[in-house]
């Protein structure tokens, strides 16, 4: 599983957010008060219910994140043997089949037609 140091740090990443978040929505619900032009009090109230939505979401996004991250790390390993082993396999082909290989296809092309169609 993921390290408890970069879980660590990341939800203290995801606090920091949430204390910025936390601020900057206290300005806008007091810049919204201070306003007297209703264009400018709607603009703030927008901004506030559109940041509220995606502080919601984050949480959500934060945990399958961690999820997918946690895969990762189990399949990474995996994913790196098979791209060796393709190498290895492609090796092979190129330095021991070919030769072998040339033969069994023009064999094959030459016995495909062998009977006319009349």
């Amino acid at each position: 599983s993921l390290d408890t140091t970069f879980l660590t740090m990341y939800y203290n990443e995801i606090l920091n957010y949430r204390i910025f978040v936390s601020y900057y929505q206290t300005w806008l619900q007091q810049q919204q008060k201070k306003s007297v032009d209703e264009a400018i009090k709607l603009k703030f109230q927008a901004q506030s219910v559109d940041l509220q939505k995606r502080v919601d979401l984050q949480l959500e996004v934060a945990n399958k994140t961690l999820q997918d991250l946690d895969e990762l790390v189990f399949t990474y390993p995996l994913h790196i043997w098979l791209l060796l082993y393709q190498e290895k396999i492609m090796t092979f082909r190129d330095k021991h089949l070919s030769p072998t290989m040339t033969s069994f296809y023009s064999l094959s092309e030459k016995l495909q037609n062998v009977q006319t169609t009349d």
